[in-house]
């Protein structure tokens, strides 16, 4: 099965457009976090949903202490990369990773630093996506450095997609500093002064371009990771 990627990376906003088959199947299973001291968490047994000759499991995972070149494996074997991003002031991390895997119900996913510093924190959701007709990767992703604003990412996805974000900042005041911009926030959790987001939303005859991504408020220093994924 075919997978071909189209990678738009940079500052501020971009489109991309998409038409084909729709994504069979698009569940977002389950969420995981880690704040012990180490090099790599190891999430034992994570949920990756029921099995599929044409499955293919999504992680968007978000760390502290960590860096560019940091990678995730899914079951066993290394995740292909779609998107990362990292604030350097910070070690803010950010990614989405995604590997076919048509057997089994769950799986280990270890997030693997390659950090001098070892990882303090770390948190993933784990996503199902069945396409039976190949599947289009488009990646957009931005930081905003410090400070409060908005990242918005613009992609326009015909005839059936998902779009998956996540951020990672550290913030300052307010009760809850990542919001979704036409996107459902499925998790976050709060690790002392950094706050963990993942956003994801799926779509099916959507005919006009929207913003999807994160807005961040009361807070500095962050990093955001947009990924959106379409049947050929």
């Amino acid at each position: 099965m075919a997978l071909t990627t189209n990678r738009l990376v940079g500052f501020g906003s971009g489109t991309q457009n998409f038409s084909g088959a729709n994504i069979l199947e698009a569940d977002h299973i389950a969420d995981y976090n880690n704040s012990t001291i180490a090099t790599t968490h190891t999430y034992s047994g994570s949920n990756i949903g029921a099995a599929d000759s044409d499955r293919y499991v999504v992680v968007t995972v978000c760390s502290s202490s960590a860096d560019i070149g940091c990678n995730v494996d899914i079951g066993g074997q290394a995740g292909t990369l779609a998107v990362e991003y990292n604030n350097p002031t910070f070690d803010h991390w950010t990614a989405i990773y995604y590997r076919k895997v048509t057997a089994g119900t769950t799986a280990t996913i270890a997030v693997n630093s390659n950090d001098a510093n070892t990882m303090s924190d770390s948190s993933i959701s784990i996503h199902r996506i069945v396409v039976a007709s190949g599947m289009t990767l488009s990646v957009h992703d931005t930081d905003n450095g410090g400070g409060a604003g908005a990242d918005n990412w613009f992609v326009n996805v015909l005839g059936g997609g998902i779009v998956l974000a996540s951020a990672i900042c550290q913030w300052d005041t307010g009760t809850n500093p990542i919001l979704g911009q036409n996107l459902t926030v499925e998790y976050q959790w709060d690790a002392g002064t950094v706050r963990y987001g993942h956003g994801h939303a799926y779509f099916q005859q959507l005919a006009t371009e929207k913003p999807y991504g994160l807005y961040q408020a009361s807070y500095t220093n962050f990093s955001t990771a947009v990924a959106s994924f379409i049947a050929s």
